[in-house]
């Protein structure tokens, strides 16, 4: 059975979409970027809260870029986001997206910490 790599679940009351890119190749991860963009910017605007998981994925510039522009656009749908999942490397490109788009992403190493963080957050 294929893992799902994208989706919307309920977690205490609060919708959240994941987008799990874990040991995908970075073309693997480029692919997921429109279809995680299309869902996400169809809910309403501050109403939802993103999970990324990239552990284990390889950086490359293009995938980089893909990654900034779906976290710039998603923006005004989003009311809270966590990236679990990264290396120090990883840690420091992070950075820079972050730096970049303007956005507050609240690091974690699970998804299940993320979950249960980002579930008790005003």
């Amino acid at each position: 059975m294929e893992r799902q790599r994208l989706g919307f679940f309920t977690y205490r009351g609060r919708r959240f979409y994941l987008i799990d890119v874990e040991g995908l190749d970075p073309a693997q991860v480029t692919a997921l970027v429109d279809p995680a963009a299309r869902d996400i910017r169809a809910e309403p605007l501050a109403s939802l809260y993103t999970i990324t998981h990239v552990k284990g994925v390889q950086l490359e510039h293009k995938m980089i870029e893909r990654l900034r522009w779906l976290a710039d656009g998603n923006k005004p749908h989003v009311k809270a986001a966590a990236v679990t999942g990264l290396s120090s490397i990883q840690r420091f490109v992070f950075n820079m997206v972050r730096i970049l788009t303007g956005r507050e992403f609240h690091l974690f190493e699970t998804v299940e910490e993320a979950k249960e963080a980002l579930s008790k957050l005003p």
